[in-house]
């Protein structure tokens, strides 16, 4: 089923622009004052770099850790994008209470995607002659088990995470409590 709207993106690349952006090398004419000058540094970069890859491509200046880092990444957009797999309403009503989102709720909460092409590489709108993407690299699942040095996912239990803690909050709080020596 075509999904209007929809767009999948592959990142292609990703290049560390943070001296760009803050410098503000790319300004525009005219621009002045300091906090305009990230802003036109960002969009003077996406500008460029769309002109300079062309096609069915896309970039965007994207922050990491608060703005530490900026990276601009290019993507390869498939704008034919279908949904494949959706469970039967039964699966995914199971145990009756569809709002319930406390652990345990046993309900079919996926859907799967796939992006198509034409067979000339053109990623334009749906078209009923286009065919599945066959990326370079994609994540193989198989029912045949892992071995030693094999990609996993492990999914969890969507409950409280205390694993991620500082070094020094051990000591001193357990479970939002203080600790006594």
């Amino acid at each position: 089923m075509p999904c209007a709207r929809f767009k999948a993106q592959v990142e292609r690349s990703a290049r560390d622009v943070t001296a760009e952006v803050k410098q503000g090398r790319h300004l525009r004419h005219g621009d002045c004052g300091h906090s305009a000058r990230p802003s036109a540094a960002r969009s003077d970069l996406e500008r460029a770099c769309q002109i300079e890859e062309r096609g069915s491509v896309s970039c965007a200046v994207v922050d990491f850790n608060s703005g530490a880092t900026l990276l601009l990444i290019t993507y390869e957009d498939y704008r034919d994008v279908r949904l494949v797999y959706a469970p039967e309403k039964q699966l995914g009503y199971f145990g009756g209470d569809e709002m319930n989102f406390r652990f345990p709720r046993y309900v079919s909460d996926i859907s799967i995607l796939r992006a198509y092409q034409g067979t000339d590489g053109n990623h334009d709108e749906y078209d009923a002659s286009h065919v599945p993407v066959k990326p370079d690299h994609y994540l193989h699942v198989t029912m045949a088990g892992v071995k030693d040095g094999d990609f996993t996912l492990v999914a969890g239990n969507p409950g409280t995470r205390t694993g991620i803690v500082r070094a020094i909050q051990p000591n001193t709080t357990w479970q939002g409590h203080p600790v006594d020596d």
